[in-house]
């Protein structure tokens, strides 16, 4: 037997069990802190089983992969890097490679990263410019950790992309050449249909997948142009976002050639909005404004210039997702399963109250409730979190706790079954109050862990760091080793509230130090106790002695 060693070894595993489908690997798998981190766990293995079951299955998928037709949004961003390399390299620029590799990656933002055809690597991209860019060559650096630079030796005024780009030409070929990128845009708006995205969902979050490649690099050219500098990723996320936006307005507000054909019998009669074109900037800003202002008429003001979906179809909306909660309820007895709750990945919870209008003149119309939160893993880096329906009781009371802590257990159940304990954490009051009800609750004490939450913890370390020194005597052997002064800190106190003592308290200061490194051994005694005479004077007028005392008083 072998045991995994390595994070590659645990990656590799992760992903063999993901391809398997298999739930009893995908549960003992993410006992581990992270799916990849199988040594934690000492997983072991034959080595004919993981030539059999990992190597061979995850080798034929990469393969599988490679051989896919490159992405649309791929291919857009190699057509704007081979630009922004040869522009600049005909204009004799030397461009490393790092720069245009992260630049590149910028493009394509992590969607486009994840479905690379093939797996992207720094030597993959160098090839392709230097086979596009045929100008281009590729020299490498004396320190050889740096990577390689590209130049074109033979470096001319005019190279073909700038040539193509700074051409002026009659305004009827510009039309002609508008007219023809707007009927291929607008048949791949016809064509377009989102992928992997279920019928009954109501898509809040915009992604890349949500409006065809082409049309979002359209935009983004309008927008800023072919690339003409490397670029970095805060810049290129704003005109991302920018971008995705209006691609999105865009889609929502394209009609189809059976609509534009369509003769009404009314000349008063407008478009009928297609459900299928909604997307998740309409669908998201509409459902935002409307849940923060209820108001109908900024909601048919922002419909009608084409920015969200209408107020009748936003109450439509709000009540589909009311009833989905209901019929989710319905299905699990009572219990709300948050959508993205899935098999085999371990699960945490978290608890609080909440208050609201908790300060009234009376004392009395206050609302109080309970919160909670489930959080799962997505992947390696990312967590899903989603909120359970509020509990509208008070937070300290028994049964309320006690109704928080089986939900979290019916929903642990359902993830991870009966072989992992449910986790939640509360705040300090919260936290003793449930360590009193697993007391009471033996049944339940051998599968919950209560934990604190994370400032929670730090008040109580702080809190006990202080306890522990309070009468301890550290602070007077701090004293006497010179650690820190309780009459500096009172002298301090005294120049802040009186702020023009301290210059002449400095100046005074100032004065004995001259006194005393300049003169002769006669002058300089008179100098220095004259100078301290001053001193003596600035600290009697600041009052110093009387303010350590009433400091000192008061501590």
């Amino acid at each position: 037997m072998s045991r995994v060693r390595t994070g590659n070894a645990g990656e590799k595993l992760r992903t063999a069990v993901e391809m398997s489908g298999d739930d009893s690997l995908k549960t003992r798998l993410n006992t581990s802190i992270s799916p990849t981190d199988a040594h934690a766990i000492d997983v072991q293995y034959h080595k004919s089983c993981w030539t059999s079951h990992v190597f061979h299955p995850v080798r034929d998928a990469t393969k599988t992969r490679n051989t896919l037709m490159e992405h649309p949004l791929q291919k857009a961003s190699l057509i704007e890097l081979i630009n922004l390399v040869d522009v600049p390299t005909q204009q004799q620029a030397y461009l490393p490679m790092d720069s245009i590799e992260t630049t590149y990656l910028n493009m394509l933002g992590p969607d486009g990263l994840e479905n690379h055809s093939p797996i992207f690597t720094r030597k993959w991209l160098k090839e392709k410019i230097l086979t596009e860019v045929p100008s281009v060559k590729s020299v490498p650096r004396t320190d050889r950790r740096k990577s390689s630079v590209l130049y074109s030796p033979d470096a001319c005024e005019e190279g073909m992309v700038h040539c193509a780009i700074a051409s002026d030409d009659d305004s009827v070929t510009q039309m002609k050449a508008i007219y023809k990128s707007a009927h291929v845009i607008r048949k791949v708006m016809t064509d377009f249909t989102k992928k992997d995205k279920p019928s009954t969902a109501i898509p809040v979050s915009s992604n890349m997948g949500d409006v065809p490649a082409e049309l979002y690099t359209m935009i983004r050219w309008i927008m800023v142009g072919p690339v003409q500098d490397l670029e970095n990723e805060t810049r290129t996320s704003a005109v991302d976002r920018a971008a995705l936006t209006v691609s999105q307005n865009i889609i929502f507000g394209f009609k189809s050639d059976r609509q534009v054909k369509y003769k009404p019998s009314s000349d008063m009669t407008t478009f009928r909005p297609q459900h299928i074109r909604e997307n998740p900037q309409v669908l998201g800003l509409g459902l935002t404004v409307h849940h923060d202002t209820r108001s109908k008429m900024l909601m048919s003001l922002l419909n009608s210039q084409g920015h969200c979906v209408s107020y009748g179809r936003t109450l439509l909306l709000e009540t589909a997702l009311a009833n989905a909660v209901v019929q989710n309820t319905r299905q699990f007895q009572g219990l709300y399963l948050p959508p993205f709750l899935k098999r085999g990945a371990f699960v945490f919870f978290a608890a609080d109250n909440t208050d609201f209008a908790e300060d009234t003149a009376d004392g009395k119309g206050t609302t109080h409730g309970t919160n909670a939160a489930v959080y799962q893993k997505a992947g390696q880096s990312v967590t899903q979190v989603g909120a359970l329906p509020l509990l509208p009781e008070v937070a300290h009371e028994w049964p309320t706790l006690l109704t928080v802590i089986m939900q979290a257990s019916q929903l642990r159940y359902l993830a991870v079954g009966d072989d992992q304990p449910t986790v939640i954490s509360f705040d300090m009051a919260l936290y003793e109050k449930v360590l009193k009800l697993l007391d009471a609750r033996p049944n339940l004490k051998s599968t919950v862990v209560p934990r604190l939450g994370e400032l929670h913890v730090v008040m109580a370390a702080l809190r006990a760091l202080g306890a522990s020194m309070e009468n301890s005597g550290i602070d007077d052997a701090w004293i006497e080793a010179d650690v820190y002064a309780l009459y500096e800190i009172a002298l301090d106190e005294s120049f802040m509230d009186n702020p023009h003592l301290r210059e002449a308290c400095l100046e005074a200061t100032e004065g004995v130090e001259a006194a005393c490194s300049k003169g002769n051994k006669c002058t300089k005694a008179e100098s220095v106790k004259e100078a301290n005479i001053t001193l003596l004077e600035a600290l009697a007028t600041a009052e110093v002695v009387n303010k350590f005392k009433e400091w000192e008083t008061e501590r």
